[in-house]
């Protein structure tokens, strides 16, 4: 089978990478590789040309806590958008037991790569969770630092995503700290 990247040039798989059908999850024209790439053979999908025995590479798209989807048809007709790494687990590992969750062993939402990826009960995950714990100076340099967007002609320089890159922690880390010590600092 001839694979397309998502801007429709004809593309490799990668060495060793191996490619499964979603058939068995309701996704009859759907396939996804070990290493977390989604391609579609799906007739009617929307492409600026017609697939003809070609699989077209999805885009993968980002959700805001880190975790990769990409947009599909499920069989029914239904138009979903299913993480990755679910979708990896289903095609390598097998349908996902009841009470498991997936979870990524290093701890890198966006590494969708089967070696990466397994099966844990609720418990087991979340006490996978990396505590991160600021001290109060932190705390006041966060405050100190953030510049509320005014406008959309206000450049901001310290906004909460660049916060939470800068102090590593996620970006909701960032508006407890903002809402709870704001008005204190």
């Amino acid at each position: 089978m001839v694979y397309l990247d998502v801007s429709g040039k004809e593309m490799e798989l990668g060495v060793g990478e191996e490619i499964r059908s979603l058939s068995s999850g309701g996704f009859e024209y759907y396939h996804v590789t070990d290493h977390g790439r989604v391609f579609t053979t799906h007739p009617k999908r929307y492409t600026p040309f017609k697939l003809n025995g070609m699989a077209m590479q999805l885009s993968p798209l980002s959700h805001s806590l880190g975790y990769v989807y990409v947009t599909m048809q499920h069989d029914t007709g239904r138009r979903l958008k299913p993480y990755v790494h679910r979708l990896v687990c289903h095609a390598f590992i097998g349908p996902i037991p009841s009470g498991m969750e997936v979870d990524h062993i290093d701890h890198d939402r966006s590494n969708n790569n089967i070696s990466n990826l397994r099966y844990l009960s609720h418990k087991e995950n979340q006490g996978r969770i990396r505590p991160r714990v600021l001290s109060m100076s932190q705390i006041e340099e966060i405050c100190r630092l953030y510049t509320p967007k005014r406008s959309r002609w206000c450049k901001v320089e310290w906004g909460q995503k660049e916060l939470s890159a800068k102090f590593g922690v996620h970006q909701t880390v960032i508006s407890h700290v903002l809402r709870k010590y704001r008005s204190r600092v």
